[in-house]
């Protein structure tokens, strides 16, 4: 208790005498001298009680050069606190603890790394020289010492001389000999005055460029990167918003940086370019731990749990390793590793930051690539690099006259010599807006492409890369020879076989957009249906000659066609259960028909070809011999383009027997164009029952040829009216209409003619005469109607007519018979006939020739039906 007294009265008497420290200022200034080793002079001593003992503040410091006594540094203040208990104790001032209160210093690292530390003065300007390492080496120099600065200033000039400020800073550096540890915290005024933790532990002379080593801690947290200093990562960077967290581990050894370990965060940051306008890259978030470690001959970086999210997409927890080394006066050796990457972020940021060639960096932008590399492993060391990898769902979302492609998947490994990609990919889509009219879907690509430089060119090969889809089976071997000067032509030797099992979705694979549409149109009518068991493309030649007008290479397509349904032209009977073979070979198109059918007529031969594919419009040529049914003939009349000739004189007709159809067509393939036709039928046995009311020509032997213009005939053989004759057949134009004309020659006897016209008028003839008859067909009216006419007639030489006077006649006299029998007899029409100037009949007969009534008038009066 005593104790207690006696300290309480010492106490009082020490804050007493406190206000009166100014009139011992020599003497303080002088012990403090001797304590902080170290000349000074002040402005003003000011005493103060705090806590459980007393406080001198030394305000407007100087610390003196030793020997000349002039200022080297100027402090705004230092407050000593006294330890009253054990300065009572001793009976002297004992220093408790020493704080450098409100003032401002510049730490600035040169160009060598050296750390010299400058205090302001007054003025706000940093001294310079011998004052600043003074300084600096007092303040290791002491136990404990407590830091309370206004405002730091950083200075790296091995980073550009980016200067960055600290306020309010609070530091307890704690030094024992060579060791010194420090811990404090600060505020960031570039970013918005968060606040950073932070502590180091050193060893060796720090003030030195290398005779240290150490350790640092820094801790921020929710710092808004609202303005993060220009240069901080790169020259010309600034970021325009983001929020920061980051903890980080720091050594140094022999006075250099030799690892950063940490882990960092960052939130809704946009980085922009200095300078470049409206050039930004946002991140919605980025994380992961990191490692900076110096190396032997370098340095490397590892990230750990690396995630990237951006533009809504999210990277998977991925780690990353990167080294840098060389030796003296070698290129550098960078190799790195990675587990994933986001090929359109890793474009953006590359883009961004300029960091790819010009040359490269225009190729990326016109391809836009995108997709997925996983297991990334890289190393370049000057002009040779090596890169292995897989890739899952790449994708070029290329513009203009450039393919779109999604979905390529696979792996790789190539050097600066060599390379292999193994395709292992599904679901791939590829639309090219100018080329395909739809976008394409290749469920699976399977197959290796490995290429070698050899001499100036780069020879890349595939072996039985396969492609396929519902569509489409491709299995493809070749070899491209690409030469480094851009001047020659890649030269390429390509087979593949394919299989299409249904060939009427090929159109949707033609190259529209280069081909000619009145061919892209005839292609898509043409193939209905059918399947390709086996095809084959080759190409061999110089790429840049295709489609080799002038025979500079090969490109062939051999296509094995079965159950093929071909719709070769508008309008014609379709070719079906076709089996072919279809040669495209350079510009020109070839399709053998071997077998199949139009309509009940069974194909001998048939062949399509368009020389010139190329040609605007295009020609096409079909061939075509058939045989089957004769009423197929009357089918390819009236279900065809020839309709309009053919359909009014055919419409009714009926026939029966066999024939065989030679077809020629040639049509430009524009869409006003009319198809040429050369048409030829062989009747042998044939039956044509022109009109249903009986008229019928039968036992036809010959040949009928049939045009866009009409029917000709040459000597056909026939039965008519159950006489045999010779037809000939003959389309013409009158008028600027096609009228057609059948001439007939034949005999019949007296037998045959009452039979024809069973009345007692016609029984009384004997012998046999020659007879003629024509049918005149005209074009049909407007409601398509056509009024023929047959017309018979005979001298009757040969047939005797046992009639009385007049009409009797002798077997070798003539008498001219004409008999004309409209058409067809469903119209109702009598039929007129002239004996001579003998008589004049006309008749009224039914659909059997049976005679319903009727006037026969002897002379030369006409006569009318009654």
């Amino acid at each position: 208790a005593t104790l207690t007294i006696l300290l309480a009265i010492a106490i009082s008497l020490a804050r007493f005498s406190l206000p009166f420290l100014n009139e011992y200022r020599e003497e303080l200034i002088s012990y403090f001298s001797e304590q902080l080793d170290q000349p000074l002079d002040v402005t003003a001593i000011v005493a103060e009680w705090h806590g459980m003992g007393p406080r001198i503040r030394l305000v407007g410091l100087m610390l003196l050069d030793k020997e000349s006594g002039a200022p080297l540094l100027v402090l705004n203040s230092i407050i000593v606190g006294i330890d009253a208990l054990k300065s009572l104790l001793t009976g002297s001032l004992q220093i408790d603890s020493v704080t450098l209160d409100g003032i401002g210093l510049s730490i600035m690292r040169d160009e060598q790394g050296r750390i010299s530390i400058e205090g302001f003065g007054p003025t706000g300007e940093a001294d310079t020289g011998r004052g600043g390492r003074l300084f600096a080496a007092w303040l290791l120099s002491r136990d404990r010492i407590a830091i309370s600065a206004n405002q730091i200033r950083w200075q790296d000039r091995m980073r550009g001389g980016a200067t960055y400020h600290i306020h309010e800073l609070n530091i307890e550096l704690r030094n024992d000999g060579r060791r010194h540890q420090l811990d404090g915290a600060a505020l960031l005024p570039e970013f918005e005055n968060q606040r950073v933790w932070f502590a180091a532990d050193f060893r060796g002379n720090v003030l030195g460029s290398d005779d240290w080593q150490g350790e640092v801690y820094v801790e921020v947290e929710d710092i808004r990167l609202g303005q993060l200093p220009e240069g901080l990562f790169q020259a010309g960077l600034r970021s325009e918003r983001g929020v920061a967290s980051a903890k980080l581990w720091a050594s140094w050894k022999r006075g250099k940086l030799h690892s950063v370990a940490g882990r960092a965060r960052v939130d809704d940051l946009i980085l922009a370019r200095t300078g470049t306008g409206s050039q930004r890259l946002a991140l919605a978030r980025a994380s992961g731990d990191f490692l900076w470690q110096r190396q032997h001959r370098g340095w490397g970086l590892a990230l750990r749990n690396f995630m990237v999210e951006r533009a809504g997409r999210r990277w998977p927890l991925s780690d990353f390793q990167l080294s840098m080394s060389a030796d003296e006066g070698e290129p550098v050796l960078a190799a790195a590793r990675l587990s994933y990457m986001d090929v359109r972020d890793v474009v953006d940021l590359a883009a961004f930051l300029d960091a790819v060639p010009d040359a490269v960096s225009e190729a990326l932008e016109k391809l836009r690539p995108s997709g997925h590399l996983y297991q990334l492993a890289g190393r370049v060391e000057g002009s040779r690099f090596e890169i292995s990898g897989s890739m899952r769902e790449i994708g070029f979302h290329t513009g203009g006259n450039m393919p779109r492609v999604h979905g390529i998947s696979g792996s790789f490994a190539a050097n600066d010599q060599s390379g292999k990609l193994q395709l292992n990919s599904t679901a791939t889509r590829m639309a090219y807006k100018d080329v395909l009219r739809l976008p394409l879907l290749i469920e699976h690509i399977d197959g290796g492409v490995t290429w070698v430089k050899r001499g100036q060119a780069w020879e890349i090969r595939t072996r039985d890369l396969r492609i396929m889809n519902e569509d489409l089976l491709l299995r493809a071997s070749a070899v491209v020879e690409w030469p480094e000067n851009p001047a020659r032509s890649p030269w390429v030797d390509l087979l593949a076989s394919l299989e299409v099992p249904d060939i009427s979705r090929v159109s949707g694979y033609l190259p529209a957009g280069i081909m000619k549409p009145g061919l892209v149109a005839w292609l898509d009518r043409a193939l209905v249906a059918g399947r390709v068991p086996y095809g084959e493309v080759m190409f061999y030649g110089p790429l840049r000659a295709f489609p080799f007008a002038n025979d500079e290479g090969v490109f062939e397509v051999r296509l094995n066609v079965e159950d093929g349904i071909l719709d070769y032209a508008p309008g014609w009977p379709r070719l079906e259960e076709v089996g072919a073979e279809v040669v495209f070979r350079n510009k020109r198109m070839d399709v053998a028909i071997l077998g199949g059918g139009s309509l009940s007529s069974k194909l001998r031969a048939a062949s399509i070809v368009i020389d010139d594919l190329a040609a605007d419009p295009a020609f096409l040529q079909v061939r075509g011999e058939a045989a089957g049914p004769a009423s197929d003939v009357l089918r390819y009349l009236v279900e065809s383009p020839l309709e309009k000739k053919f359909g009014p004189y055919f419409g009714e007709a009926t026939a029966s027997g066999t024939a065989i159809v030679r077809l020629r067509l040639n049509k430009w393939l524009a869409p006003a164009s009319l198809p040429e036709i050369d048409g030829r039928l062989d009747l042998d046995g044939s039956r044509l029952e022109l009109y249903q009311d009986g008229l019928a020509v039968e036992d036809i032997v010959g040949e009928l040829r049939f045009t866009h213009e009409g029917l000709n005939a040459h000597d056909i053989e026939a039965t008519v009216l159950g006489m045999r004759a010779d037809i000939n057949i003959q389309t013409v134009q009158e008028a600027g209409q096609a009228h057609t004309y059948l001439y007939s020659v034949g005999s019949a006897d007296a037998a045959k003619i009452a039979e024809l016209l069973p009345d007692p008028l016609f029984s009384n003839l004997e012998g046999q005469a020659l007879w003629n008859a024509s049918i005149a067909i005209p074009p049909a009216d407007e409601t398509g109607r056509v009024d023929a006419s047959l017309m018979i007639q005979s001298d009757l030489r040969g047939l005797a007519v046992n009639l009385p006077f007049p009409l009797n006649k002798p077997v070798a006299d003539a008498l001219d018979l004409k008999l004309n029998i409209p058409l067809p007899r469903s119209r109702d029409v009598p039929l007129t006939f002239r004996l001579g100037n003998i008589l004049h009949g006309v008749l009224d007969v039914d659909e059997s020739m049976s005679i319903e009534r009727g006037e026969i008038v002897f002379g030369d009066d006409m006569a009318r039906l009654p």
